[in-house]
Parts: C-alpha cells; structure tokens; sequence
C-alpha cells in the first residue's frame, strides 16, 4: 500500500519537481505522516505557474526537508500540514533570463492533478484550500547585471483563517456569498516573523568584500487573502490582498540613495528592453477583466449623473471582493537622511509618516463605479467627479465611447506626516516641524486621512482608439509649513551628493518620457498655513 501511494505522489509531483524518485518520499499511512528530502522544483514550470514577467526567471528552487501531517477522519475541519525547513530561490532578471513558457494545464492534467473539463468546488478543493503550511526560512537571491538583492524571511506560516482573521476550523474560513450561494470567499493569511533584505554590488564582491551596500530589517509583516471563486468552475474571479507591515526605520545616506537609484535603473532598462517581446499578451488581461468586472457593472455601474446619490442607497461589505485589488499599509514610517562623512552627527533630516496606505485597482472598466470602496465617500467621490469630467471632454474631442475603455487606479494615503527640520553636531535648532500636518487645529476627526493621492491611467486593448490622458487627483488637509532655510541648504547639498551626472541623465530622460504623455491635474488644497522667515543666512 506504501509503495503505490509514493508511485502515485511520484507521478503527481512530476509536473512541479526535477528528478523526484520514491527514495526521496517516506509515508507512514496509519500515522498519517510523510517526508520529502531535498526536493528540487522545475523552475521552468514554476516560473510559467507564477506567471512571472517575461524579464524575470528561477533558475534553481530547492526545498530540504519537507513534513506533511494528514488527519484523514478530520479532513473537513483540520487542515493538512506541511512543514519544511528551508527553500532556497534564485532567480534571474534581464538578458540572462532564458525562458520558456509552459503549458501549465495540460501538465496538471497530464498528471492527474486537474480535469480536462471544468471542476466544480467541491469537497477535494475545500481540502486543498485548508493546508497549513509553515516555512522555517525562506532564502531568495534575485540577481541583476550590476546587483543583487538577497532576501531572508524567517517564520513564514500560511493559514487559513476565519472573517476576523484568526485560525479556525475550516468549515468557519469560507463563506458563501449570498442570496445566490453561486461564488464562495476563501480566506488565507500569511505571516512572516522577520524578513531581511540586502543589496550587494558584483563589483564590490569580486574585490573579496561581502558587506551589503544596503540594508533593511522588517519585523511581523502580514498578507491577508480573500479569494472569490465560483461554485461550478472553482475558477478565481477576483481576490483582495492586504499586505500589512509594523513600524518602519528607514536610515540613509547619499550613497546608500544611489545603491536604490542603480537597481531602479537596472530594472527600469530590462523592462523596457523586454516590453515589445509580447505585445500580443497585452489584450488578455483586459479580456479577462471585462469578464470578471461583468457581475460587478451589473451591480454598481450607474450612469454619470447618478454619481451623487446618497451613500446609503448603497450596501458596503467589506469583504465581498467585487473586483481585484492590492493594499499595502504601514505603521509609522520614520526616514533619517544622514550625511555619508560622520553618519548622523555630520546632519540628519527626519520625515515621519503614519499609517501610509497604498491601494492598487489594475484592471477596471472606464469610469466604474467607487462606493464599495474603504477610503471615506468625500475623497471617492472628489476624485471620480474630476474623472468623469475629463471622460466626458475625451469622448467629444475624440468621439470615441467608454465601452472599450479600461482603468488602473493607485490610491495614495496618510494619516499624518511631520518634516523635522535638519540637526546637526554644530547646531539644534529650536524651530518645531518644518512641514507638519494640523488636523487637530480644525476639529478633523484622527481617522481622516491628511493626504489622498488618487491617480487613474487609461488603456484599451484596441491599436484603432487613443486612450484618455492620465488624471491625478491631490487632496491636502490643512498643513502647516515653517520655513528654515538652514534646511534648505542642507537638503540642496544632499541632493547634489546623492545625484551622480549618471542618474542626473537617468531621471531626466524619465522626466521627458512622462512630459510627452498627457495628464491632467487638479488639488485640493485646504487652509495651507505657511511662515517665511524675514531673515537669510549671511
């Protein structure tokens, strides 16, 4: 009985893994346990799953010791387990990426682990949602021509969870959307302890020294999952992620500046180089996000001159995903910006952020309706009336309609920031924050956001229609600026030590690529309060 069921994992596993044998697997079938040994995964395969951009590839994915923990009476409310010790990743980006694509399905059904037809979510896809994995550690090398980025993420544990999220029996971590019981929300958290990340520079390495150039530690960072599938076809049809970190300390030098600057250099010139390898693949996301937006139109999409209907018409639930969207939020933010010569007692400046949140909607029909969105109505609908109004003015210029119209939203917020003026060894001043935020002052509530930044690109999937000029909405609460020109200076010298002629070049051709395109802007600018000093520095 053992023997034909490691000959049906071999078989199984064949699609994911290189060079799997029965050697490698040991499986007590009364006990419920298994173990795998220095498993090594097709990187071609996974790179195809994962579909990762054609510019970026695995070359090496390996997982040392693995554990798996099968409750086979209770497979209905405990879930399966899998522990593994460490995976090791590498992967490559630019012209070393050699790439081939797979055909991902017809290798999962060539291995018996999907239908040829559709499959409904039944019971054995209730049990795959629920496996509990937990990783010891996690080590990824992402390399480029002149960098390297190496990552390290220490307990890493993915779970499913209930609507609060917490563990839970399984039968309490989906939910059937009602009335029509036709599409369920899965819920899956993943947690990390610590996570490191690192650049080194190749040079810098063939010389002997294996001191990274830069440096940032994270501690607890979340990612909370819902998924929507539907009932008949098990297909995902939109998901939410929140990905939540902790408090953040940012330290850097001009030097340490230019480490960041040459990797998005790096990676701006791959992609760009790398864009016209598939223009084909740019229609199919759209097609796929008309289909999955078709149930949400049916429900929100209203015309233009219903926009100002009352909120309350409208029901939010929170965790109905009626469309695909992606949020990072943060604690508070603390960025020190320090001279190179002396470290921070040479100057420092000190930017404060609290609870920055960044929310991404990549692929929405044109002007779809807001409502069910987390930012409160006023900002929603501030920047949706700017749109439309630029909508309206595109459609009569052009004659084009906004039926083949689609849209990518990024929402920028923050609750509070706070610009400290530049210390130094020679002096301290007194002065207070040189740009702070003042909600207080004018009785806004603490949940209020101090700065909204709503910006909305258009695209179409059609080469015959010109597509809508960019839009950026700018919201500033009341803000409070004290000008000190000591800091003034200071942050002229910064920025002329950390721009090198070579990124001086490389910002400015960024600057003429986004000049050519045409966007529109409109702020909101409420109660600014600004004090100049009558005096200047001799």
């Amino acid at each position: 009985m053992s023997a034909i069921l490691k000959n049906q994992l071999v078989k199984r596993l064949a699609c994911f893994t290189k060079g799997l044998s029965v050697d490698k697997i040991d499986i007590n079938i009364l006990s419920g346990r298994g173990y795998l040994d220095n498993i090594e995964l097709d990187e071609q395969f996974m790179s195809s799953v994962m579909e990762l951009p054609q510019w970026m590839c695995f070359t090496k994915i390996l997982c040392s010791k693995i554990n798996l923990k099968v409750s086979f009476t209770k497979l209905n409310s405990e879930p399966i387990r899998i522990f593994i010790d460490t995976v090791y990743v590498e992967a490559e980006i630019g012209k070393a990426c050699n790439r081939s694509d797979v055909n991902v399905q017809k290798k999962m059904v060539e291995a018996g682990l999907a239908g040829s037809g559709s499959t409904s979510y039944g019971y054995v896809e209730q049990v795959i949602d629920g496996m509990h994995v937990t990783v010891n550690t996690i080590r990824l090398t992402l390399s480029l021509q002149l960098q390297y980025l190496a990552m390290e993420l220490n307990g890493v544990e993915l779970v499913s969870a209930n609507r609060k999220w917490k563990a839970d029996d399984l039968r309490k971590t989906r939910a059937y959307v009602m009335p029509s019981k036709e599409e369920v929300l899965v819920y899956k958290m993943l947690t990390v302890q610590r996570a490191k990340f690192e650049f080194f520079e190749k040079a810098t390495q063939s010389d002997g020294s294996d001191a990274p150039a830069l440096k940032f530690n994270f501690n607890m960072i979340e990612l909370l999952i819902t998924m929507k599938k539907l009932v008949a076809t098990n297909e995902v049809v939109s998901a939410c992620l929140r990905l939540i970190f902790d408090d953040l300390l940012l330290v850097f030098t001009p030097t340490q500046l230019q480490v960041l600057l040459t990797f998005a250099k790096e990676l701006s010139d791959v992609i760009e180089l790398s864009a016209p390898v598939k223009p084909s693949k740019t229609a199919a996301p759209l097609q796929k996000a008309q289909t999955v937006a078709k149930s949400f139109m049916q429900r929100f999409s209203k015309q233009q001159e219903e926009d100002d209907l009352d909120d309350n018409e409208f029901e939010v639930v929170s965790d109905n995903v009626l469309e695909t969207s992606y949020h990072l939020k943060t604690g508070t933010i603390d960025i020190l910006l320090c001279d190179d010569e002396g470290g921070c007692n040479e100057g420092s400046l000190q930017l404060k952020l609290e609870v920055v949140q960044v929310e991404l909607y990549p692929h929405r029909t044109g002007n779809a309706s807001r409502r069910h969105w987390t930012l409160p109505a006023q900002y929603v609908k501030e920047a949706q009336l700017f749109a439309a109004e630029m909508l309206s003015d595109y459609a009569h210029n052009t004659g084009n309609g906004l039926s083949k119209l689609y849209e990518m939203i990024v929402v920028l917020r923050c609750e509070h920031f706070e610009l400290l003026p530049v210390v130094g060894a020679t002096k301290r001043t007194t002065l207070g924050p040189l740009v702070v935020s003042d909600k207080a002052k004018f009785g806004l509530a603490q949940s209020e956001p101090a700065l909204v930044v709503t910006i909305t690109t258009y695209f179409t999937d059609r080469t015959d229609v010109q597509g809508a000029p960019r839009n950026v909405h700018v919201h500033l609460n009341p803000t409070e600026v004290n000008l000190d020109t000591m800091t003034v200076w200071w942050l002229r010298e910064f920025v002329t030590a950390t721009l090198t002629e070579e990124f001086g070049i490389f910002l400015t051709e960024m600057s003429k690529e986004e000049s050519t395109s045409e966007f529109r802007l409109k702020s909101v600018i409420v109660l600014p309060h600004i004090t100049i000093p009558l005096s200047l520095p001799h």
